[in-house]
């Protein structure tokens, strides 16, 4: 006669063998999903963008202020009334688009772009485009 508690025995139980492939799955995820020290960071808007930005050294009334926007990635940046021929100054928000490159999101009716080209210094760009008026302005700035 032959005995076959010895192999019943040896044989792993079905539900030990998905409970245990389940845990591995899990902790393999687990390693690969979190961040680890030698990855980058989501880029932050830098501070030393922050603060008033001139055209003119002689012409204070025409200096662009820069502040944090609403979100982590987004500038907030107040255009003079000088600039825009109007009795008041207009407010953009602008989003991170590029590494020291920020743009309005798409769809407005104004579009602008701020881009630092060198240190302390950037460009920007202001496009409007409507049914009432068509302006557009490219100026060079200088961090104050």
């Amino acid at each position: 006669m032959r005995q076959f508690a010895g192999r019943a025995v040896c044989a792993p139980a079905p539900d030990r063998t998905w409970v245990g492939w389940s845990a591995g799955v899990a902790l393999l995820l687990a390693a690969v999903m979190t961040p680890h020290a030698g990855q980058a960071a989501p880029p932050a808007v830098e501070a030393d963008l922050v603060g008033a930005w001139m055209t003119d050294k002689n012409d204070p009334g025409g200096d662009y202020l820069v502040e944090l926007g609403p979100s982590a990635d987004a500038l907030r940046i107040t255009v003079p009334a000088k600039v825009l021929r109007r009795p008041l100054a207009e407010t953009l928000t602008l989003e991170r688009i590029g590494p020291r490159e920020f743009s309005t999101p798409k769809g407005g009716s104004v579009r602008a772009t701020f881009k630092v080209t060198q240190p302390r210094h950037a460009t920007f760009r202001r496009v409007q485009d409507d049914p009432k008026s068509f302006n557009m302005g490219y100026n060079l700035l200088e961090k104050r």
